[in-house]
């Protein structure tokens, strides 16, 4: 800060502390154009905050042309902590109908867990302003804004088809962290359809024995058998 040293008496001169640098909590959210996307749910939790209930989540973005991962948050207000429920009209509501409209269910029977077991099409847009008022545009970052549609069940879509994952696009530019032909105690590598690995929930379509691993977790387990 442009004060401590004056304040804190750290025995640095200034210039010293203007090269030091400076401890970051966490990345701001990226930026996208506003559109629509196909993302998959990496999670979905309640949060408690200054006296109010969210449902945040965070998304995956499911771009083919892309070796980035996109990642984006969303949020859905319940209210006031003490009164938090899920309103007919609230956002989230319609996130669960949106579910059960594709599963012919019960939208009450729709979890925050449930959501992790589809992909969809989002609606993305850009924060502009805050509690405090308008952002700089170098301040500005994107969020999944809503729900549009159900896209499919997860578990049915195809590492060849919509999603080209970034395990693979990292095999074809790195030869060297290509999954292992076999991992001794699983089996032999075998691709099935899209899931999350068994360790980490990291988005997948390769299994060793019915076992679902990412490249990091396949290279892992083999490199303790002595097979990377």
């Amino acid at each position: 800060m442009a004060h401590t040293d004056e304040e804190g008496g750290t025995g640095m001169s200034r210039d010293d502390d203007d090269d030091m640098p400076v401890s970051r909590t966490e990345d701001l959210p990226p930026r996208i154009k506003e559109n629509e996307y196909d993302a998959v749910v990496l999670s979905m939790k309640k949060v408690n905050r200054f006296g109010l209930t969210t449902v945040e989540s965070q998304w995956r973005l499911l771009l083919q042309d892309s070796r980035e991962k996109i990642q984006l948050s969303g949020y859905c207000n319940l209210g006031p902590t003490k009164q938090a429920k899920i309103r007919p009209q609230s956002k989230l509501a319609s996130w669960q109908r949106a579910v059960a409209a594709f599963t012919r269910g019960n939208p009450k029977h729709v979890t925050l867990k449930s959501f992790r077991e589809y992909w969809f099409r989002v609606r993305v847009r850009t924060v502009t302003r805050n509690a405090q008022g308008p952002l700089h545009d170098r301040d500005q970052y994107s969020v999944v804004h809503d729900i549009l549609s159900v896209g499919g069940k997860l578990s049915d879509l195809s590492a060849d088809g919509l999603l080209t994952l970034s395990m693979t696009q990292a095999e074809s530019s790195t030869p060297t962290l290509s999954y292992p032909s076999c991992i001794p105690g699983l089996g032999p590598l075998r691709k099935d359809a899209l899931t999350r690995c068994e360790r980490c929930d990291e988005l997948t379509a390769f299994s060793y024995g019915g076992h679902a691993r990412c490249l990091l977790h396949a290279r892992e387990r083999a490199d303790e058998e002595g097979q990377g």
